[in-house]
């Protein structure tokens, strides 16, 4: 976190990627992972490669940001692990899911082997997906902590498993585009604390945070998860009395042209 030794200068890394693991729970790597989150730094760990009811740690901590693998048709990979991870020290305590995310893990160009290129497949491969995910997140917003992050991605992903949050993909496969669009739009400061509670959720992404729009009729854009099952729009000149001059029902993007009162 500080290569040169001298605290004055900003030269540590702000996204760290780990495509390594030990088998079952390892007290041990909680401190480093915490220690980590605290200097703001991003700790994005490949889940493991023996399948499903099994993960590694340090993914499998919960300040980890852990990750599977999907292959090219958006399915999950066989190999990618994934379980409800159950922790009790002074730290955590309770059932957590993991992985957290999932990207593309199959059959990816990689030099990771003697002889040079080959195509290798692992959630070993898809962790750096993530992590270069948030390094384009902090690219926009510099100031965004590890937990803003997995907010972005929570509510930008792609949900190809069980509806919410699962075993298999996480909250979904990454989308680097809509995770960036999110960013830029300002709308995660509404998203309230990260947590892994399963939830419906909206915003306006045009105009954007700080935008105004004026006229007789405006054209707003509302974007949502993909299960978010209607919009309602509503205005109010003091904020306490509310007036729903349109409600949509076609996410996961919904569009509208208005006539305000």
């Amino acid at each position: 976190m500080d290569p040169d030794n001298d605290p004055d200068t900003d030269d540590g890394a702000d996204v760290v990627n780990i495509s390594l693991g030990v088998s079952g729970i390892c007290e041990e790597f909680v401190e480093p992972i915490l220690n980590m989150v605290a200097a703001g730094v991003v700790p994005v760990v490949a889940v493991g490669n023996s399948g499903e009811g099994t993960s590694t740690s340090p993914a499998n901590i919960p300040d980890a940001i852990a990750v599977g693998a999907t292959n090219p048709y958006d399915e999950i990979c066989y190999f990618s692990s994934g379980e409800n991870v159950s922790w009790s020290n002074e730290y955590y305590n309770g059932d957590y899911i993991k992985p957290d995310f999932s990207g593309p893990g199959s059959g990816i160009y990689s030099v990771c082997s003697y002889g040079g290129y080959i195509a290798m497949s692992g959630t070993s491969m898809s962790s750096p997906y993530v992590a270069g995910v948030a390094a384009l997140l902090l690219e926009k917003n510099p100031d965004f902590t590890s937990t803003q992050i997995r907010q972005i991605l929570k509510y930008s992903s792609v949900d190809l498993g069980v509806e919410g949050k699962d075993t298999r993909f996480g909250w979904g496969r990454i989308d680097a585009f809509k995770a960036c669009e999110l960013a830029v739009s300002g709308a995660y400061e509404s998203f309230g604390p990260y947590d892994e509670n399963y939830g419906n959720w909206a915003y306006i992404s045009t105009p954007q945070v700080s935008e105004s729009v004026w006229g007789n009729a405006v054209s707003i854009i509302a974007a949502s998860s993909p299960f978010t099952r209607r919009i309602e729009f509503q205005v109010s000149a003091d904020k306490l009395l509310w007036d729903t001059i349109d409600t949509r029902s076609h996410p996961p993007v919904s569009y509208t042209h208005l006539t305000l009162p």
